[in-house]
């Protein structure tokens, strides 16, 4: 009598080039269909944010090894899961910080944007000044921010505009902290300017 074992079950890995990316940036999201065919149908679905229904993003065809690679372009945190006909990937979970851009307008007004795809109108950003003495970014103040406009779909710019006075060379930037950008995104720091 020969027992045959039965054939290894399908499965499927899936996993990212980052856990984290900036509003408007991409992540490459990779995986392995094992024990399946070349050439297989692989469907990567997405769920925006907490509670929302996962949706098909797109299909992906395997090589002869049973690879499959995408890039996506997350705009607020997204679950991703990848999937065949026999089975299914664990979920991959996306976060998403919103892009901050920090300008001087002279040596005493500032202004910071904010995109995302949702309005921070009311929310805050906190302007910091680097002490290297004590290697540290201080806070100096508060910026409410105040206004949105509608940039390409979905993105809306949220702004304000405020006054800064420090030394002559100093580095400045703006930070949002987390409880400021939920739900749906995480942290954000803008770019470096010197005064």
């Amino acid at each position: 009598m020969v027992v045959t074992p039965a054939p290894a079950a399908e499965s499927i890995t899936l996993v990212a080039s980052a856990r984290v990316v900036t509003y408007g940036g991409s992540v490459l999201l990779r995986g392995v269909v094992a024990n399946g065919g070349a050439a297989q149908n692989v469907t990567i679905s997405a769920s925006p944010q907490a509670g929302k229904t996962i949706r098909s993003v797109l299909t992906v065809t395997t090589t002869a090894s049973g690879a499959f690679s995408v890039r996506v372009r997350p705009v607020v945190q997204t679950v991703y899961v990848a999937s065949t006909a026999k089975s299914s990937s664990t979920f991959l979970a996306i976060n998403v910080r919103p892009r901050l851009r920090l300008g001087l307008i002279g040596r005493t007004r500032g202004i910071v944007r904010v995109s995302a795809a949702r309005s921070f109108v009311h929310r805050y950003v906190l302007l910091q000044v680097w002490q290297p003495g004590r290697h540290v970014w201080v806070t100096m103040k508060r910026v409410r921010l105040t206004r949105s406009t509608a940039g390409i779909s979905p993105t809306i710019v949220t702004t304000a505009s405020f006054r800064v006075h420090v030394r002559h060379g100093s580095r400045l930037r703006v930070l949002m902290p987390r409880n400021q950008t939920v739900p749906g995104y995480v942290y954000g720091v803008s770019n470096i300017v010197c005064s």
